[in-house]
């Protein structure tokens, strides 16, 4: 089955061919032999301008936007690790939702997330495990699933972060982070290594 109609067709043999009519002449060539072997990606691989992007109505996520979301989780990871509240706006949009669970709240925006994490006294180390980054959806956002691991004095804990990601000029960032905690391990305290 042929995805976006209005861009690509079949022939008489149902192979895969460029419907576009407006596709700049130099960039033609290229996008006919892209579309044999990759109909949806066509227009990226051929490089055309994002304008063109438009007419499927979405940009499509290659492996580089994978790479850039992965990066994204783990400069979160570094952020609370490092305390460095003035590098928010590298991960978060200006009205980013953080959901920390029932026990911790929920917090709209840059600000009140800075000052809930100010005040909390977090893990000393973030981890993010099993990053599963999911299709991107038709509102341009995409869905991330990770495991968090957090070592803190005294033991670890650890759950589920559930986010909505969006690309922005600026980059990849957090529309919502949701974390569900599924696990604690106390350590006794005869039983830890002090460094």
């Amino acid at each position: 089955m042929i995805e976006c109609p209005e861009i690509f067709g079949e022939d008489e043999q149902g192979y895969p061919v460029l419907m576009m009519t407006d596709v700049p002449d130099e960039y033609r060539p290229a996008a006919e032999r892209c579309v044999q072997g990759c109909p949806e990606a066509a227009l990226r691989i051929t490089g055309l301008p994002p304008a063109a992007y438009a007419v499927i109505g979405r940009d499509v996520m290659d492996s580089a936007d994978k790479v850039e979301i992965h990066e994204l989780i783990t400069r979160y990871c570094h952020i609370l690790d490092t305390r460095n509240w003035a590098d928010l706006d590298k991960i978060f949009l200006p009205d980013s939702v953080v959901d920390s669970g029932p026990t911790l709240g929920v917090y709209h925006g840059i600000e009140a997330i800075a000052e809930f994490w100010r005040d909390y006294p977090h893990p000393d180390g973030h981890h993010a495990l099993n990053v599963l980054v999911e299709e991107e959806q038709p509102d341009g956002t995409v869905k991330v699933v990770t495991k968090g691991f957090f070592a803190r004095p005294g033991g670890f804990n650890g759950g589920d972060y559930h986010d909505v990601v969006r690309r922005t000029e600026c980059g990849w960032r957090f529309v919502s982070r949701t974390y569900v905690p599924r696990w604690k391990v106390d350590v006794p305290a005869a039983d830890q290594v002090n460094a």
